[in-house]
C-alpha cells in the first residue's frame, strides 16, 4: 500500500530537525546492555516467546450480510475476542448461546479485532478473468472479495494492516496492539505478541517468517522485528524502516539514519533475518546525480539532501531499487529512483528526473508501480520495468482530482486494484480495477468520510486462491 504513515513519520522527523530539535539516531546494529554486561547487537531480552491460541471451531455457518453496510447482520457469528490492552489472549465463542451464558464473553461479540468466521456476503459483480481474493477495509472492518464468484464476506471486525502470505494460505493482521496469524479467512488465529503501533507487515517469500515495523519514542523512531511462525517467537532485528525481504527469504533491505550523521543523509542497509551481518549498501548520492535547479545556482543543502525509502528487490536478488528524496534550496524537493548493487554496494540514478512518492513491487519482481503525488493531493501511478522484457506496462492512468491509494498487484502482476477517493469535496471511496485496456469500478462505496471529512486508512491486499 501507499505508506502514508511512514512518510508522515519521516516528514515529522525532518520538521523536528529543521526546528533545531535533536532526535536520537541509531546504527543498524545498535549496542545494547543485557543483564548488566555490554553486548554488541540486538539484546536477547528482545525475544518474545508466544503461546498459540486455541483453534476456532470448524463448524461454520453461513448467513447473508449486506454489501451496502459494513456491519454484520448475524448475531450468531463465531468470533475470537481480542483484548487490546492486555497480553495476547482470545476467547473462542462457539455460538451466541454459549456467549450469553458467560457475562464477560457477551460483550466480546462486537469487540474490535474479532475474527468473524461465519459470514458470507451477497454477491458483487464477479470478475472471473482474474484469479484470487482481495482483502480490503470497509470503514472499520476487513472484508474478503473473491474474483471468480463475486462473493464478499466480512472476515475480521476492527482489524488492521492485513497481509496475505505469498501463496495466499495465511493471513496476518493487527487487532488493537496484538499481531495475529491465521488462515486466509482469519480462522485459527495465533497471537504473535502485543506491540504498540505496528504500521507494516511483510511475509517472507517462503512463508516461514514475517517482518513487521513498529514506531517508538512517540513516533520518532522505528524498529524492524521478525517473527518465526513455527516456533512462535519474535525478535527485534534492527532499528530502521521500510524493510523488504530479498527473494531468498534470508536478507532484509531497509532504510535508516547513519549514527554519526545529521538527517541530511540516510543509508540503505542489508541485514539477515537474525539481525546479523549488517552492512551499508548506499551511503552517498550517486555520482550520476542530475543537476537540480538553474545551472548557475549554487546548490545549498537543506536540512535533508538524500533520504532513502521503500526498497524493492528485483527477481535475481542482485539489485535493489529505492526511492530517494533529494532536497535543495534552489529548487523543489524531488523524489527519484535509484538502482543499488546488493553485492558490491553503491547506486546509480535511473532514467529521467521524476517525482516518486512511493513504490510497490509486483509479485513477479519484474516491474514496480511508482506512485506520484501533486501538491494539491492528486495521486497517480506509473509502472516501471525492472527488467528489459516488460515494456507493455504503460497502461496505468488515473483521474485528476482524486486520491488513489493503497494499490495492490494481482498475483500474476497483470493488474492492480486501489482505492479511488474524491478530494474536493471528500466523498465515499470506491475500489477500482486497472488492467491492460480496462478500467472499472470493482467495489463501490467502501470508505465513508466522517463528519470532519476524514477517511479511515485504506487497506488492500491481493492474494492467489488457496
Amino acid at each position: 500500500m501507499v505508506k502514508w504513515g511512514r512518510w508522515l513519520w519521516l516528514m515529522s522527523v525532518l520538521l523536528l530537525v529543521a526546528c533545531g530539535i535533536e532526535t536520537v539516531n541509531s546504527d543498524a546494529t545498535p549496542t545494547a546492555v543485557v543483564s548488566g554486561s555490554n553486548t554488541v547487537g540486538i539484546p536477547e531480552t528482545a525475544v518474545v516467546q508466544l503461546t498459540p491460541l486455541p483453534p476456532t471451531p470448524d463448524q461454520f455457518t453461513t448467513q447473508p450480510i449486506s454489501t451496502s453496510s459494513p456491519a454484520p447482520t448475524s448475531g450468531a457469528a463465531t468470533e475470537i475476542s481480542v483484548a487490546a490492552s492486555t497480553a495476547p489472549q482470545a476467547t473462542v465463542i462457539g455460538t451466541a448461546t454459549e456467549a450469553a451464558s458467560t457475562a464477560s464473553s457477551a460483550a466480546s461479540l462486537t469487540a474490535a479485532g474479532t475474527a468473524v468466521a461465519s459470514t458470507t456476503a451477497s454477491s458483487t459483480a464477479a470478475r472471473s478473468e482474474f484469479a484470487g481474493k482481495l482483502i480490503f477495509r470497509r470503514d472499520d472492518d476487513l472484508y474478503l472479495y473473491h474474483f471468480r464468484t463475486g462473493e464478499t464476506q466480512l472476515v475480521i471486525k476492527g482489524g488492521d494492516v492485513p497481509r496475505f502470505s505469498t501463496d495466499g494460505k495465511q493471513l496476518a493482521w493487527v487487532a488493537g496492539d496484538v499481531l495475529y496469524v491465521g488462515g486466509p479467512n482469519g480462522e485459527h488465529p495465533q497471537a504473535l505478541g502485543s506491540y504498540a503501533t505496528i504500521n507494516q507487515i511483510a511475509w517472507a517469500p517462503d512463508g516461514t517468517r514475517l517482518l513487521f515495523e513498529r514506531t517508538t519514542n512517540e513516533g520518532k523512531d522505528s524498529e524492524v522485528w521478525v517473527a518465526d511462525i513455527a516456533s512462535g517467537s519474535a525478535k527485534k532485528v534492527v532499528v530502521g524502516s521500510d524493510a523488504a525481504w530479498a527473494p531468498d527469504s534470508k536478507r532484509i533491505a531497509y532504510a535508516t539514519l547513519p549514527g554519526d550523521e545529521p538527517i541530511r543523509k540516510t543509508q540503505l542497509r542489508l541485514v539477515n533475518y537474525q539481525g546479523e551481518n549488517g552492512w551499508a549498501v548506499v551511503t552517498d548520492v550517486p555520482a550520476n546525480a542530475p543537476p537540480i535547479g538553474p545551472p548557475t545556482a549554487k546548490r545549498q543543502p537543506k536540512q535533508f539532501e538524500h533520504v532513502l525509502s521503500n526498497p524493492v528487490w528485483d527477481e535475481s536478488g542482485n539489485t535493489i531499487y529505492v526511492v530517494s528524496l533529494i532536497g535543495s534550496q534552489v529548487e523543489s524537493d524531488f523524489g527519484m529512483w535509484e538502482r543499488a548493487d546488493a553485492h558490491n554496494g553503491g547506486s546509480t540514478f535511473v532514467n529521467e528526473l521524476v517525482d516518486v512518492f512511493d513504490v510497490i513491487g509486483a509479485p513477479n519482481r519484474r516491474v514496480a508501480l511508482l506512485v506520484h503525488s501533486t501538491a494539491r493531493g492528486d495521486t497517480y501511478f506509473a509502472p516501471q520495468p525492472l527488467t528489459g522484457d516488460v515494456g507493455s506496462y504503460s497502461w496505468v492512468k488515473t483521474e485528476a482530482g482524486f486520491r488513489d491509494d493503497a494499490p495492490a498487484w494481482s498475483p500474476d502482476s497483470q493488474a492492480i486494484a486501489y482505492y479511488h477517493c474524491p478530494l474536493d469535496p471528500p466523498d465515499a471511496c470506491d475500489i477500482l480495477l486497472h488492467s491492460v485496456g480496462s478500467s472499472t469500478t470493482l467495489i463501490p462505496h467502501v470508505l465513508t468520510p466522517d463528519a470532519n471529512g476524514s477517511l479511515p486508512t485504506p487497506l488492500l491486499d491481493w492474494a492467489p486462491d488457496s
